[in-house]
């Protein structure tokens, strides 16, 4: 469970890029007869900083992985007659021996 003050954190952080969103499409639409290849540097360091702070409060305040078995993430249980015919359990030397065999035939 998420605590109360990494919500928090996460909805500051979410407001701090969406600030920074908005003012970079003003910076844009003011320069709009002038060059509109560079934003101001306290934008981009915004928005950089507010991204790399909601990667940063997810990731700490998550909860413990845990495994998965695979008997309690499906119902199925693995057949041996299905798993033969799945090409990387095939045996290669004894079907090239059988292609073999079969070109010799011919």
């Amino acid at each position: 469970m998420v605590s109360k003050s990494a919500k928090t954190l996460l909805l500051l952080a979410f407001g701090s890029l969406l600030h920074s969103a908005y003012s970079a499409y003003e910076a844009v639409w003011k320069t709009q007869g002038v060059s509109r290849n560079n934003l101001p540097f306290d934008i981009v360091a915004e928005c950089l900083l507010s991204t790399a702070a909601i990667v940063v409060i997810t990731v700490l305040s998550s909860d413990e992985l845990k495994p998965i078995s695979l008997h309690k993430a499906s119902h199925l249980e693995p057949d041996s007659a299905f798993l033969s015919y799945r090409p990387n359990f095939l045996d290669i030397r004894k079907r090239r021996e059988q292609y073999k065999a079969t070109l010799e035939e011919k």
